[in-house]
């Protein structure tokens, strides 16, 4: 029979299991532990974060105001005379539940809905009147709900290796006491992986999502962002293997009548391999981009 902790672990590790179920199983966890810490940090990511609390880095996202051109669509905002403009360079929190960006789409854009000061300000600095809008790399969006998922399996992890394991839905009180010396930092540290304009803080993040099936182009522009990083995603001894199953997810998409379950299987693969690669060297933005990423295209199939 499989120990309490242990079943975190699997959930973890199981990609199927959405974020918010896993969440609560790691709220039992710290209840039933007394760690009041985790249980503050699971409720947050459930429910959402207001505007006293902390928040982790990797809730705190850069991105690019836009203007509105009749003639060209969005285009980004130029400030040639950004001094006294600081407030609008500082990074956004994005305090929305995670369940709510764990089924939000990859392939649709992410805006904030700005404050209504903030885009008469925007709005006054351009040349005529226009609809404004910021926004984020869907990427960073996307690795939250893995960066949270990654932190769950990290605690459990080192709990398993504290020697606190539970039994049933409960635990002695020589693994409760265990269990308040295993630390984990749930802020961290979360990498920007382009050059764009910050913005200011406020909204929670707005979707807009897509249909499911078979996208081609969403897959080859996976593939390429996967052989771009190849060297932050695994060791070297395994970038040749992560190829190998890059190479035969763009050769069945190509197809006019793509095997779905060769698709699944080999983009199982590849997140099994990047995610075994992030729990033995640490994660970085790179690596939970694509790992959810991956997940987004798996939904999709």
């Amino acid at each position: 029979m499989s120990s309490l902790i242990e079943e975190l672990q699997a959930q973890a590790l199981d990609p199927s299991i959405p974020i918010n179920d896993l969440l609560r199983k790691a709220k039992v966890v710290a209840e039933k532990l007394d760690i009041a810490e985790l249980r503050e940090w699971v409720d947050r990511e459930l429910n959402g974060y207001g505007p006293t609390d902390q928040y982790p880095e990797y809730r705190k996202i850069h991105g690019e105001f836009q203007a509105f051109n009749p003639y060209h669509g969005w285009q980004p905002i130029i400030f040639p005379n950004p001094e006294g403009l600081g407030w609008l360079f500082e990074p956004r929190l994005i305090n929305s539940p995670v369940g709510e960006l764990d089924t939000a789409s990859g392939d649709g854009d992410f805006a904030f809905t700005l404050q209504p000061n903030v885009k008469a300000h925007l709005v006054k600095s351009l040349e005529y009147p226009t609809d404004v809008r910021c926004l984020l790399n869907r990427m960073a969006i996307l690795a939250i709900p893995e960066h949270v998922r990654n932190k769950i399996l990290e605690w459990s992890i080192r709990l398993e290796k504290a020697g606190v394991r539970g039994e049933g839905l409960s635990f002695s009180p020589k693994e409760k006491q265990q269990a308040h010396g295993v630390s984990i930092s749930i802020q961290g540290n979360v990498e920007n992986l382009s050059n764009v304009v910050g913005v200011a803080r406020g909204a929670r993040v707005t979707t807009r999502q897509t249909t499911e099936g078979v996208d081609a182009s969403s897959l080859a522009a996976l593939c390429s962002q996967l052989r771009k990083h190849i060297d932050l995603l695994v060791p070297e001894s395994r970038q040749d293997d992560l190829r190998l199953q890059i190479e035969a997810i763009e050769s069945e998409a190509q197809l006019g009548t793509p095997n779905l379950g060769k698709l699944r299987r080999a983009l199982a693969t590849l997140q099994k391999m990047i995610r075994d690669g992030a729990v033995s060297a640490g994660s970085s933005l790179v690596t939970q981009g694509a790992l959810a990423l991956i997940g987004e295209a798996l939904k999709h199939l």
